[in-house]
């Protein structure tokens, strides 16, 4: 066997296992990037939702409104559609939960009312801010969610893992 073969035979092993180590560490620190990115993101506009909801019940108690059943579904439909106008990229949405599993608010108005207190996701909420993955319509997405206790709402932001892990997930094959 000449040398140069067996030069061939001994290393080209390492660069294949070195260049496969160095695509799956790219592809794990890339992934996380973009997760932090992803949460960093959400994060900012699940505190802008929140930061609507806490204004309506503010002039609630300003004017001493809080105990006026009318007055406070006012104020809550008032924050919905005030909610509603945050753009969360380009397939991101807004979907507003109480305790009980029943949703408030989601761009599709014909989930509103539906329940998904039985859904496994929805027991890991808990009564502060945190972050999950869901599968919620058959997509799975990212969420960052707070907790608002006067009405009961758990606010999400939610990212598709589509968006959120595009480039990363196109690498993956490869």
């Amino acid at each position: 066997m000449k040398t140069y073969t067996k030069i061939l035979v001994t290393t080209l092993p390492l660069v294949f296992f070195l260049f496969i180590a160095t695509v799956g560490i790219s592809y794990y620190f890339s992934r996380n990037a973009l997760t932090y990115l992803a949460e960093e993101w959400l994060s900012t506009r699940a505190s802008e939702a929140i930061g609507i909801v806490k204004k309506h019940e503010s002039i609630l108690h300003r004017y001493s409104l809080e105990k006026i059943s009318a007055s406070v579904v006012k104020a809550k439909m008032d924050a919905i559609k005030e909610i509603s106008t945050i753009k969360i990229g380009g397939k991101g949405y807004f979907l507003v939960v109480d305790t009980h599993g029943t949703i408030i608010f989601h761009p599709d108005k014909y989930l509103a009312g539906m329940s998904v207190g039985a859904k496994n996701w929805h027991s890991l909420l808990k009564y502060e801010r945190g972050r999950l993955f869901l599968n919620f319509q058959n997509e799975k997405a990212l969420a960052i969610y707070e907790f608002f206790p006067e009405w009961n709402w758990f606010v999400l932001a939610i990212d598709p893992e589509k968006d959120v892990f595009g480039l990363a997930d196109q690498m993956k094959p490869y």
